[in-house]
């Protein structure tokens, strides 16, 4: 025989913990802004982007969109999508607009499950808020592989990036600009090299 059912209690919001009349739209571990944090131009978008939670048609219409209805999205899935995107965002590079973490041997891009556990989510509902980004052309997911000395195939961490048009959807397109600019300045001084990217990449 099957489990016998328990009813559980509901105080307001729904099995996932989502309260529409409360939404969390705060990491976990939130960014540092300000002098030695994250960049202006990402801390204000993190900012703005909580505004596509009451208007989701207005503010990101290919995203109230994603999942092919006309109807608006669901409240906790536009709370999933600010948190995905958010994380995204903390960790973006904004020379190449990848997201992970420059270093010496290379760029490391971080895995989603990482990512995924400073929302505070569970597994399954940031993976479909994830694939609701990139359906809605807001993010990149490139999956590489490396060919092991057997002739097989492994599946490498998965290359992430951050659409432009997301910036240009808060007018922060021009900023976004300057800002990779600098950006490709420090990092061209620092490894004596050409910039890893133009201001049409």
């Amino acid at each position: 025989m099957g489990r016998p059912y328990t009813p559980r209690a509901n105080q307001g919001g729904n099995c996932c913990g989502h309260d529409p009349q409360r939404p969390r739209l705060t990491l976990t571990k939130p960014s540092k802004t300000g002098k030695g944090g994250i960049p202006f131009v990402l801390s204000h978008l993190m900012a703005r982007l909580k505004s596509y939670f009451d208007n989701p048609r207005q503010i990101i219409p290919t995203l109230d969109l994603a999942n092919g209805s006309n109807r608006q999205q669901r409240s906790e899935r536009r709370e999933a999508c600010i948190l995905m995107l958010t994380v995204l965002l903390k960790y973006t590079d904004l020379a190449s607009l990848r997201v992970g973490i420059p270093t010496e041997n290379g760029f490391l891009s971080l895995t989603v499950d990482y990512l995924i556990g400073q929302t505070g989510m569970a597994p399954r509902r940031a993976e479909r808020a994830l694939a609701d980004l990139k359906a809605a052309g807001l993010v990149t997911v490139a999956q590489p592989r490396k060919r092991l000395p057997d002739g097989t195939w492994k599946g490498l961490v998965a290359i992430k990036a951050v659409s432009r048009h997301l910036f240009s959807l808060f007018s922060l397109g021009g900023t976004l600009k300057r800002e990779r600019n600098k950006a490709n300045k420090r990092q061209a001084k620092k490894s004596k090299t050409q910039p890893l990217c133009t201001e049409s990449a």
